[in-house]
């Protein structure tokens, strides 16, 4: 059976170690990797790229790349870093933009509103660049359950549910989970999904990205 490994910091090896990881994740029967993009910060977010471009071997497993700025270095999210995160997610080997989101846990990460600033302008160069995102949140910025059971979705979710919107995309949500979204039939309890048309040469298809939060206890 083949493997995915769909969350990989391979550029935290050391260019020595690289190749000996991967041998040993194609030994392991690992042949696709992401590689995530952040680094220490924006300054190194192209690195995760430039390890798939230049890892071309039919005994590696093959890489692809993310690229985005995590919550915890959000304050270096500034005009430049944004430009240099578009132009890293045009590059068809980027297939995501992540890993963003918002992180209140850790006292010494930047402060809210600096995070939600940094996660809502990257969802906008997501939604520009059609791409998915991979998603970083404390537990209580994703959801949590209220007395009679029902599910409150916390910060990160109101901000992909009014920010992220792919140029075509359908957004769907039930209404008593956030207000003012409207009602879908594809959207049960509980479960966000974002439809996004698709071309594969002449014929479209319909990406789906669901979040399924039903199963989360308190946080």
């Amino acid at each position: 059976m083949h493997l995915i490994d769909s969350h990989a910091h391979l550029d935290m090896y050391s260019s020595d170690d690289l190749p000996q990881v991967l041998a040993r994740a194609y030994a392991a029967e690992v042949r696709n990797i992401l590689a995530i993009g952040i680094g220490e910060g924006p300054h190194e977010m192209h690195r995760a790229l430039e390890i798939a471009e230049s890892t071309d071997s039919p005994e590696l497993p093959q890489i692809y790349a993310s690229a985005g700025i995590h919550p915890q270095e959000a304050a270096s999210a500034t005009p430049d870093a944004l430009a240099q995160l578009a132009t890293l997610a045009a590059n068809p080997r980027c297939v995501a933009i992540g890993e963003i989101g918002l992180d209140y846990y850790h006292v010494d990460n930047p402060e809210a509103d600096v995070q939600k600033a940094a996660f809502v302008a990257q969802l906008h160069v997501a939604a520009a660049a059609r791409k998915p995102i991979l998603i970083h949140l404390d537990r209580l910025q994703l959801a949590r359950f209220v007395p009679g059971q029902r599910i409150e979705f916390g910060d990160g979710i109101h901000h992909i549910a009014e920010q992220f919107h792919p140029p075509g995309a359908v957004f769907v949500m039930r209404r008593e989970n956030i207000d003012g979204v409207a009602p879908h039939p594809e959207g049960a309890a509980g479960e966000i999904v974002v439809v996004a048309p698709v071309l594969q040469g002449d014929q479209r298809t319909d990406r789906r990205l669901a979040i399924n939060l039903v199963a989360l206890g308190d946080g």
